[in-house]
């Protein structure tokens, strides 16, 4: 509101004559010192939150960790086996929509539960209906996890495609590579998927192999430089290698 105000009041300066111009610059000075006030406000608030978040972290992981360890406990090795699996979701889908009975006759009994969907792009809709029918078919009702390929942006359509891994490697801008993160993961997860095959992290040193386009480039320092204002529990990468 300031900055608009003096934006208002400097749009009126500019149309008085030449002997308002000090009050011009003084507006100006002010306007600066607003947005300078503004921008810091916002790195306090940013801080704060982090900060709150990482006081707020160790109850939410003795939490977490107490849930896993319940479930660990009540399941039998082949659901155990089950959760490590990735399951073509095709094999679960006729025309678009779940399907149940062919899902059986492809995976066997449902019960044991489904680890990790593989290839699917779902909008939510789907991605619900695919979560509610296998969560309601396992004994724990321990959800499944939707993946899907999004190496240079989530591909499906209406989704934001961004230049190859190897192409953002040569910016050295990793904050860059931050925020191309965060726009294919939000992204993503508005559709139902819940994790994607990338960034990877691994080294591309052999230029035959024919997946270089998949890696964020062959220097290891760049590889293992973290994004400014980044947690640790903020950065989970695909880790490849040749």
């Amino acid at each position: 509101m300031l900055t608009l105000t003096l934006c208002a009041a400097l749009a009126a300066a500019n149309s008085i004559s030449p002997s308002g111009h000090p009050e011009q610059q003084q507006l100006l000075d002010q306007l600066a010192a607003a947005e300078l006030r503004a921008h810091q406000a916002a790195q306090d608030v940013g801080g704060l939150r982090a900060r709150l978040a990482a006081a707020r972290l160790p109850a939410h992981e003795a939490a977490l960790d107490a849930t896993v360890r319940g479930l660990l406990d009540q399941m039998t090795v082949p659901e155990k086996a089950r959760q490590l699996d990735i399951w073509r979701t095709a094999d679960m889908l006729t025309n678009g929509r779940v399907n149940l009975t062919k899902a059986k006759a492809q995976w066997g009994d449902l019960s044991g539960g489904v680890g990790v969907l593989h290839d699917v792009y779902p909008y939510p809709q789907l991605g619900n209906e695919i979560m509610a029918a296998l969560i309601n078919a396992s004994r724990l009702k321990i959800p499944p996890l939707i993946g899907g390929e999004a190496t240079h942006g989530l591909q499906m359509d209406d989704h934001t495609i961004f230049p190859s891994p190897i192409s953002l490697a040569a910016t050295w801008d990793v904050d860059l590579m931050k925020r191309y993160g965060q726009t294919v993961g939000s992204e993503a997860r508005a559709c139902g998927t819940h994790i994607t095959w990338s960034p990877v992290l691994g080294l591309c040193r052999e230029p035959r192999w024919g997946r270089c386009e998949e890696m964020m480039g062959e220097d290891t320092h760049l590889a293992a430089v973290r994004p400014s204002n980044s947690p640790p529990q903020a950065c989970f990468a695909c880790i490849m290698s040749v």
